[in-house]
Formats: structure tokens, C-alpha cells, sequence
């Protein structure tokens, strides 16, 4: 799941700091996650994953392909997250 949030994270243009800030997840916390360091419980997941416009299954469920409708509604509400 690390390598998704990663992803995620590129995709949407933004740094672990952000991350944090959206998310609710405490920056040394996710850098743990990040890390291999530290296990991401389900209630930081789910917290991420909004933080991306995504529901958890998104997150956790391996190769699922985001279409395109779904991709621009994630993007709106990231853009709409981060101008707040």
C-alpha cells in the first residue's frame, strides 16, 4: 500500500507535509508509514485516502484502475482540499 500512496502522491503533486496537513495523519507518523517503519492502521488509511478523493478500497485494493470520470472528480476534490 506504501507504493500506492506514493503514487497517489505523485500524482496529485503533492509532498509528505501536504499529505499530512490533508490527511489528519501526523507528518513523523505517515513518514514512519512511508518509511516501512511504522503499520498503516485502517483508520490512517481511510483518512489518506480521502485526502486523495479516493474511497479506502481504492487505496488497498492492488491494481485498481481508476477511470477517467473518477480520476477528474479525485482531482477536483484534491484541488478543492488544497485551496482550503
Amino acid at each position: 500500500m506504501v507504493d500506492r500512496i506514493r503514487t497517489e502522491m505523485a500524482m496529485v503533486e503533492i509532498n509528505q507535509s501536504r499529505l499530512a496537513q490533508l490527511s489528519g495523519v501526523p507528518e513523523t507518523t505517515l513518514s514512519k508509514i512511508l518509511n516501512s517503519q511504522s503499520v498503516l492502521d485502517v483508520e490512517q488509511a481511510g483518512a489518506i485516502a480521502g485526502a486523495f478523493g479516493l474511497e479506502l478500497w481504492e487505496l488497498i485494493v492492488p491494481g485498481h484502475a481508476i477511470s477517467r470520470s473518477q480520476r477528474r472528480k479525485r482531482e477536483r476534490a484534491t484541488q478543492r482540499t488544497t485551496a482550503q
